[in-house]
């Protein structure tokens, strides 16, 4: 049977010999309905167009007994498998070898980790090579020719030679189905990831893309320059905040999944990656109705505030910028990012924020600030998710001055029903728990409501 003319309109990617004895796997009579020319006119072998016997997000097994068939004394009955993960639907590359004698390599390698399960992601930017069989892992080696990416598989044939029944009595190497798992804490690890392009920059660095290459997670990374206009007590200053808010875990506050660095010049802080920001979101095209995001945004934000504040942290910078969303299953759920500024309550005194949305005692040298700073600077972005009197472009226009409070004081009036918020007088301004209680009937809340102590009422 000769090689089909190109790759299968539905691979997501092929094997391509690099070796003798890869060559043969692609000649071999079993493999023959997966060959295919590719376009540098050598013959490979396409995978993600039929279904393994083995169902679910199996690709293809890769061994003496598997989808595509390899054959040899050192190679197990089952190899080593291509799946796609259930949850972030990347393509992972398994050992399923008893004596781990499967391997990738090429460009960007991330090979197998002591104390992590045999597993890892392939990706056209890094792992474009396996290798199995043998001490050095490669007596049968292929680089991997993408086709589809990202991966949208809708695959449901299954071809009869795949149809047949697994015998597990091995003769030379077993195999097993599961994954080595080590006593290794994966908590002792630490996060693998390949950073790819900038998407947006954010308080002291760029952030960018990147892949956990070990689960296909998609976060965002953060890369802090040290050497930009940084002293060391920032430095140290930042670095411990984060390992503050590492320890924070709230639906509406972004999560910190681990950083490095610090100990260099340039520090990486790995997040999850959310869909855009609210700024974004308001100024894009979608003419959503204001009314309806600064509803939703006010109660989840008013949770994390909530959740901050009986944790002792001040955000210290919230706008519309640091208001990341999702949109899932026609809803959108808002997350508290970009803690650059944050700090603890009882040590926060210094002159921080963006202007048009600080509160008027973040002006005030010496001055402590709680969690109301923050409730003031919740306020201004409702005002400017509604554009309150043209409030967008005056927030945007003003300068860090005590004067610039007056722009969300002279807009206070045009919404009534959050008014408290935007008290001067932080000792007299609403809680985030207060407001729960008052606009959500305390639905949220982190703290106790035998602790709200009720609004005082509005005097003229």
């Amino acid at each position: 049977m000769s090689p089909h003319s190109g790759p299968h309109p539905d691979a997501i990617l092929s094997l391509r010999p690099i070796n003798d004895n890869a060559w043969e796997v692609v000649q071999h009579q079993n493999n023959q309905h997966l060959r295919s020319y590719l376009g540098d006119g050598s013959t490979g072998l396409d995978i993600g167009h039929f279904s393994s016997y083995l169902g679910g997000g199996v690709l293809a097994t890769l061994g003496r007994r598997g989808d595509i068939l390899v054959e040899g004394a050192s190679i197990s009955k089952i190899q080593c498998s291509f799946e796609i993960d259930e949850i972030t639907n990347a393509v992972m590359f398994y050992d399923r070898s008893h004596s781990q004698t499967s391997a990738v390599g090429g460009f960007n390698a991330y090979p197998f980790q002591h104390g992590r399960p045999r597993k890892v992601v392939v990706h056209p930017n890094f792992n474009s090579r396996i290798g199995m069989g043998g001490v050095g892992r490669d007596l049968v080696q292929f680089d991997l020719q993408w086709h589809k990416f990202p991966v949208q598989r809708d695959q449901t044939a299954i071809h009869p030679h795949f149809a047949r029944t697994i015998n597990d009595n091995d003769t030379v190497q077993p195999s097993q189905y599961g994954t080595r798992a080590y006593t290794l804490a994966p908590g002792e690890l630490e996060l693998r990831c390949f950073q790819e392009s900038r998407i947006g920059s954010g308080g002291f660095g760029n952030v960018y893309r990147g892949v956990d290459v070990d689960s296909g997670l998609v976060v965002a990374v953060k890369v802090i320059d040290r050497t930009q206009h940084m002293d060391n007590e920032t430095w140290w200053k930042m670095k411990s905040e984060v390992t503050l808010i590492r320890s924070v875990q709230h639906p509406h506050i972004i999560h910190y999944i681990d950083s490095r660095g610090w100990e260099g010049t340039t520090a990486r802080i790995y997040m999850d990656l959310k869909d855009g920001s609210l700024t974004g979101l308001m100024l894009g095209p979608w003419a959503l109705p204001p009314n309806q995001v600064a509803d939703t945004a006010l109660f989840q934000m008013l949770q994390a505030i909530d959740y901050l504040g009986t944790h002792g942290v001040v955000h210290r910078d919230i706008k519309p910028d640091n208001i990341l969303y999702v949109y899932r299953e026609s809803r959108f759920r808002f997350c508290l990012a970009d803690f650059g500024l944050a700090s603890q309550s009882t040590l926060a005194t210094s002159t921080v924020g963006t202007p048009g949305f600080m509160a008027p005692e973040c002006f005030q040298q010496g001055v402590r600030q709680t969690h109301q700073a923050d409730v003031w600077s919740l306020f201004a972005t409702i005002l400017w998710i509604m554009d309150t009197r043209g409030f967008r472009q005056a927030s945007a226009s003003v300068t860090p001055t005590p004067g610039s409070c007056l722009e969300v004081q002279a807009r206070a009036s045009g919404l009534t029903g959050i008014w408290e918020m935007a008290i001067e007088d932080p000792n007299e301004r609403a809680s985030a728990a207060q407001m729960l209680v008052k606009r959500f009937n305390g639905l949220g809340l982190t703290t106790k409501p035998s602790c709200v102590p009720p609004l005082k009422p509005r005097t003229t």
